[in-house]
């Protein structure tokens, strides 16, 4: 043992299998078993770390079966972080002494994610779900990998959403990309079943797709990149990017979505179409825009939109078409993309790739309550996701016993918060998370723009009553184009006898007391001291068009005029104010 000005270093130089351990102390969770890495010239390759942790600026590579943890990755030591890294049980583990030589367990596969690349193929990489802590400091992407020192492109594993799974890392001057599509030599068919697209196939050092489900998820908090690189028989060389890249999930047929195109290199153009969404096909699940079925048509799945007489309108990509030996082809076969080379050119091969731009330390942090509840914390409360590379600090409902975990955008609870707020205060949000708040118009537009979101309104009265409805659909539109646009469908009363007040606010702008966006005279938000989705609220015609408004005046009792306070018309009619309620959203 020795003792540095940082960290107590405790190894055994001679053994053949070296057991580092973290102490956690009575604070955490017990000995946690992990790899860490010492700057060059340090003897030591396997130690043991007490609480005030180990930091250093280097990545040398490292042999053996356990992955290295590079601590310069990591946030300030603490129990309670490493208690998080490390996926701690609220059990208390027997504490250990530092330093006593016991046998590690297996932290990984017998194939290290960090050794060499391997032949693999997709059916032997399906993420299997762990029923206990894994020790393992699996990164969440190819970018976690190269920054760990990796820089050698090949199959590795990563853990995402609690699950490991095998990859191809495209690492570029320390960029690391995960490859999900290839195509070299026509050695794997493309001209599969939804199914087949939804899995992946192929081998991860050849050809393949990665699979739908799996881009579906990598892709769903907005902040990956697309890459694609493309190969020409002649010898040329094409790279384009989208700085967008979402793939819808299953329910809504994988709706691609690309913005923010590019050209690195080569004068490919844009046969993808930015800000466009469209649908992916298969020869069994036709999702196109046309009569025919295109991809039966050009023998493989891909986001197809046209192909009949008016192919020339819509017909510019496909890079799963089948595959030629040469270049020259009928019109808009092959492996096309026609703002490069034309609609009768064939290409030799290309690559997809993605790479997520948000910073992330070591795990990839959850994207909503639902990954929070699933991953095992079933308590209600504040807690941080990530959206669109943006750390959001979040209300979290959680419901363990229907496995459902909500994001709350609003609550009302005892009028200890104003809601008579300027356009900018509800677009930013404001009040406590712990009490009454608006979460803010700008992040739930971010957060329910890919159409996959549901809305449940928990309303209270005065009398004692409790309501429970529900919206099957749910969308904010942007401020710039639709002034928070409030879109619901699929209504669905879930408990009491609230009925749909917002079916006449559906398809409205959102109006504050200084931004009147409503369609009367009046300025509704300034007559009703709110922010909501207003249309008509004139004297004439109030009755016919005014049945909600959750964001109303506080009062301390039921009975108010007409429409004043905080309204569900449907249920308790114009004359009575709510005592709370909560607005909440969930990916569905």
């Amino acid at each position: 043992m020795r003792k540095t000005d940082d960290y107590t270093v405790v190894s055994s130089v001679s053994a053949q299998i070296c057991t580092p351990m973290i102490d956690l102390d009575s604070r955490g969770c017990g000995q946690r078993i992990g790899r860490f890495v010492l700057p060059p010239g340090d003897p030591c390759t396997c130690t043991g770390v007490r609480l005030g942790g180990h930091y250093h600026r280097y990545a040398p590579e490292m042999q053996g079966q356990d992955p290295p943890l590079y601590m310069d990755m990591l946030p300030e030591v603490t129990a309670e972080v490493i208690s998080r890294w490390f996926n701690c049980t609220e059990n208390k583990l027997e504490e250990s002494t530092l330093g006593v030589t016991e046998t590690a367990p297996e932290l990984t596969p017998t194939v290290s994610p960090w050794s060499t690349p391997v032949t693999s193929t997709l059916t032997d990489t399906i993420p299997v779900v762990s029923t206990t802590p894994e020790p393992s400091m699996l990164p969440a992407d190819c970018q976690g990998i190269v920054d760990a020192g990796q820089n050698t492109s090949g199959v590795y594993t990563i853990r995402h959403k609690h699950q490991n799974m095998q990859v191809y890392c495209r690492m570029e001057s320390g960029k690391g990309y995960t490859v999900f599509q290839r195509r070299l030599d026509g050695s794997v068919s493309f001209n599969r079943t939804w199914q087949e697209y939804a899995d992946g196939f192929g081998n991860l050092t050849g050809e393949f797709w990665l699979g739908n489900q799996k881009l579906s998820s990598l892709t769903r908090n907005w902040g990956r990149e697309l890459v694609i690189t493309l190969r020409a028989f002649a010898g040329e060389e094409a790279r384009i990017r989208y700085e967008y890249f979402h793939v819808f999930a299953s329910e809504y047929t994988y709706k691609l979505i690309v913005d923010g195109f590019s050209e690195e290199s080569g004068d490919a153009g844009d046969s993808l179409g930015s800000g466009t969404i469209i649908r992916f096909s298969t020869r069994d699940e036709d999702h196109d825009n046309d009569g025919e079925n295109c991809a039966e048509k050009f023998h493989g799945g891909w986001w197809y939109d046209g192909c009949g007489s008016d192919i020339s309108d819509w017909f510019l990509s496909n890079l799963n078409g089948l595959y030629y030996n040469n270049a020259t082809v009928d019109d808009y076969m092959g492996i096309q993309w026609v703002t490069w080379k034309g609609k009768q050119v064939s290409l030799k091969g290309c690559e997809m790739m993605t790479r997520s731009k948000c910073n992330w330390s070591i795990t990839e942090p959850p994207a909503d309550c639902q990954e929070i509840l699933d991953a095992g914390q079933n308590t209600s409360g504040v807690y941080t996701i990530q959206h669109a590379c943006q750390n959001m600090q979040v209300y979290c409902h959680m419901e363990p016993e229907s496995g459902k975990g909500y994001i709350v955008f609003q609550r009302r609870l005892d009028g200890s918060v104003s809601f008579d707020r300027t356009w900018q205060g509800y677009a930013e949000g404001f009040g406590d998370l712990t009490g009454e708040f608006w979460l803010g118009n700008q992040k739930l537009h971010s957060l329910t723009r890919n159409w996959g979101w549901e809305l449940v309104i928990t309303l209270r009265a005065y009398d004692g009553e409790e309501a429970r409805v529900r919206y099957g659909k749910f969308k904010i539109h942007p401020s710039s184009e639709r002034n928070y646009e409030l879109y619901v469908g699929d209504f669905n009363a879930e408990s009491g006898d609230a009925d749909d007040s917002l079916r006449l606010q559906n398809h409205w702008y959102f109006s504050t007391p200084d931004k009147d966006n409503d369609f009367d005279g009046d300025n509704c938000a300034e007559k009703f001291h709110g922010g909501w989705w207003y249309n008509y609220c004139g004297s004439d015609v109030i009755s016919n068009w005014f049945q909600s408004n959750l964001n109303g005046l506080f009062y301390s009792n039921a009975t108010v005029d007409d429409y004043m306070g905080i309204q569900w018309v449907t249920w308790k009619g114009k004359q009575v104010s709510l005592k709370g309620c909560e607005m909440m959203t969930r990916r569905k």
